[in-house]
């Protein structure tokens, strides 16, 4: 029979940021209230399962999801930097509309092959892959059988878009909510996908 590994994977909850849809990245924003209501929604979702191991981004709103989360379980959680959001460089603290208009060639650029090419000063969805699957292949090289996530959209989404062997810019094509939880097991070397962005904490 083959080994097997669940992985948990638990966005953070929402911020000031989230609500007025500013790129955050590499920005230490807290949770807001409603954010830190959602992680107890979700601690209690996972407060029955028995689990091994509890990882974070080093941020705060995802660190402390994870401390509402681990609350229940008495574990402690191991941070780590490969799993924090995306590097926007000068773009973090500003919206949509900002960017593309005070940046017009770079974001047209970065949308048409975010691969090759970064929002100024920071860094290429490549270099986000590298060091997200670092920081993933640490933490399962540790041999847990369960092990509850806690990190960001952006880390969530390249993730899945690699194991699940998509073409990399695709994963744009996943959206995952504020404490949205994904379940994904390993199997020897091969990830299944068992469920994906549940938010049935929230019903």
């Amino acid at each position: 029979m083959a080994d097997k590994k669940e992985i948990i994977l638990i966005r953070h909850g929402e911020t000031e940021w989230n609500k007025v849809r500013k790129y955050q990245g590499h920005m230490d924003i807290e949770l807001n209230d409603w954010g830190r209501q959602q992680a107890g929604e979700a601690a209690k979702e996972l407060a029955n399962l028995d689990i091994d191991y509890f990882a974070s981004s080093d941020l705060k709103r995802a660190r402390e999801t994870a401390e509402i989360i681990a609350s229940f379980h008495n574990n402690n959680i191991k941070e780590f930097k490969e799993l924090r959001e995306m590097n926007f460089g000068e773009w973090e603290g500003k919206g949509f509309k900002e960017i593309k208009n005070d940046y017009p060639e770079d974001f047209q650029k970065w949308i048409e092959d975010p691969i090759k090419f970064s929002p100024p000063a920071g860094e290429t969805l490549k270099e986000f892959q590298d060091r997200v699957l670092e920081g993933f292949n640490t933490i399962l090289e540790n041999g847990f059988d369960r092990n509850a996530i806690v990190t960001h959209g952006g880390v969530i989404m390249v993730f899945l878009a690699t194991i699940l062997e998509m073409p990399l810019i695709n994963y744009r094509k996943f959206e995952v909510a504020n404490t949205g939880i994904t379940r994904v097991n390993l199997y020897d070397n091969s990830y299944v996908l068992k469920e994906f962005n549940s938010q049935s904490h929230m019903k």
